[in-house]
Order: structure tokens, then sequence, then C-alpha cells
């Protein structure tokens, strides 16, 4: 039984591995970076997800600070309505 377990890990090793490769491997073609940073021009699934994730918290603190901005203008509002 031992020798089935170790068949998993190293297949579940091999899946690591493998998903490292896709992240290190460009988007327009097969080659695969071994910094998994692509130079000008090209750009690696990495690259991809970090420039999204960027974007991802950009959105979120733009609307963070807008929310901020409307709630200190309805404070206002509301106290000049009120005396």
């Amino acid at each position: 039984m031992p020798a089935g377990n170790e068949e998993k890990r190293v297949s579940a090793w091999e899946q690591v591995r493998e998903s490292a490769t896709l992240m290190c491997k460009s988007t327009v073609d097969e080659t695969v970076y071994s910094s998994c940073f692509a130079g000008k021009g090209d750009q690696t699934y990495l690259q991809w997800l970090l420039h999204a994730w960027g974007w991802t918290l950009t959105v979120a603190l733009v609307a963070l600070v807008i929310a901020l901005v409307l709630g200190l203008v309805l404070v206002k509002v509301s106290r000049v309505d009120h005396g």
C-alpha cells in the first residue's frame, strides 16, 4: 500500500510542476520563461494574473474613495437640513 501513496505524491508534485510551468508560459505562443516574466511585447500567464489583480485592487480602492466621499457629503447635507 505505501507504493500507491508514493505514486499519488509524485503525481501531485507533477501537477504542481505543470501548474508552475503554465504560469511561466507565454499567452501568445508556447514559450516558457525561466523567470516567469517575459520581455517587451510578450506576457506570461503570471504577468496576466498580476495585472488583473492590480486592476481589481484599483477598482476596489476607487469605489472605496467614492463611497467615503458620498458618505461625507450625505452626512453634511443631513446636518445642514436638520440644523
